[in-house]
């Protein structure tokens, strides 16, 4: 009896490879949208301090000069939050797009998996008819000779 072959495997295998590098560039672009949610973690964190602070020495005396460095302090870091928001929308967008990629390329593979299961199915069910076919024949041959 002969080994099932399927004809497109050498696709299949592509097909596969290309999924696993859809999957490589869609985890990077997690760990990048990751990386800067952290990033703003940490900003909005320093705010929330720095605006403790302050709100801490108002009970005294404040020095002008310490209020103007607190205002540019906080400027500074109001800034890298909207340049890291922008940042962060931008890989978002990557994200999104390789995820989209990684879907296309599941499906491409899963339409060439489900393809050679019903290959393999059909080859089984002819292997078990001609298995059927050459049992008759010689169950046919015994009773002809039997009948001689």
């Amino acid at each position: 009896m002969k080994r099932f072959r399927f004809k497109l495997q050498a696709v299949l295998d592509h097909r596969l490879r290309i999924e696993k590098a859809k999957k490589q560039a869609f985890a990077q672009a997690v760990g990048l949208v990751n990386q800067k949610q952290h990033q703003l973690e940490q900003i909005y964190g320093l705010l929330r301090q720095e605006r403790a602070a302050l709100a801490g020495k108002t009970t005294g005396l404040l020095d002008i000069d310490e209020l103007l460095a607190h205002r540019r302090y906080v400027g500074s870091l109001e800034l890298r939050l909207s340049h890291l928001h922008s940042e962060l929308h931008k890989r978002q967008q990557l994200l999104d797009q390789r995820r989209q990629a990684l879907l296309e390329a599941s499906r491409d593979r899963k339409v060439l998996e489900r393809l050679k299961d019903r290959r393999h199915e059909e080859y089984q069910l002819e292997m078990r008819r001609a298995e059927q076919r050459e049992q008759d024949e010689i169950a046919l041959s015994r009773t002809g000779e039997a009948s001689r």
